[in-house]
């Protein structure tokens, strides 16, 4: 994107033909899209490469809202296993992991976009129910908070620590960037607040 005559080509596009880049929470050039690209993007879809720890995805969520002007976002849900959690010999996502996804996500972002097996009956059960079901979105909601719970206390983040993969060990840093991120924003919103009463 940065080395190629995209932003010509946004710049002479139809009204109704609309650039949603696709960008990662743990890419390293998230400020060129925001700098060079932000005006010509009409949203964004918002993906994580560390999707088997969610306890990150509301601030990642709010960061990006953030980041880039509160434009429509949607996010990318995986609901089975990708290629480079298979070569590190990961069992698929459990449905409580899916489920705690949809559940954050169907909260912040403008839209869902689910990769692969969309047939999956925890897909199926979400898409039926997501828009009306009081008692769906209280079950979903406690299982964010039981997934949530787990990682925090320990089971996922400190596995990390030791005996982890590459990728586990990326994914943590990531982590620790957002929520040290996220706390500053909060802090500032804060700060803004007590500053204009």
């Amino acid at each position: 994107m940065e080395y190629s005559n995209l932003i010509e080509a946004l710049e002479h596009k139809r009204e109704d033909v609309k650039f949603f880049p696709t960008v990662y929470f743990e890419g390293k050039k998230t400020d060129v899209v925001v700098n060079k690209f932000l005006n010509h993007v009409d949203g964004i879809i918002a993906v994580s490469g560390c999707y088997y720890n969610v306890s990150a995805l509301e601030p990642q969520l709010h960061l990006f809202g953030v980041l880039f002007d509160d434009k429509p976002v949607k996010y990318v849900v995986y609901p089975t296993i990708t290629h480079n959690y298979t070569r590190q010999h990961y069992s698929p996502p459990s449905d409580r992991l899916v489920i705690s996804t949809l559940s954050i996500a169907s909260r912040i972002v403008d839209g869902i976009l689910i990769w692969h097996k969309i047939d999956s009956p925890v897909i199926q059960e979400y898409l039926k129910n997501i828009d009306n079901n009081e008692a769906y979105l209280s079950k979903i909601n406690r299982m964010e908070e039981i997934q949530i719970k787990e990682e925090r206390g320990g089971a996922t983040i400190d596995k990390m620590h030791s005996n982890s993969t590459e990728t586990e060990k990326n994914c943590l840093e990531w982590y620790n960037k957002y929520i040290h991120a996220y706390n500053y924003l909060l802090q500032l919103d804060t700060s803004h607040k007590a500053d204009n009463a």
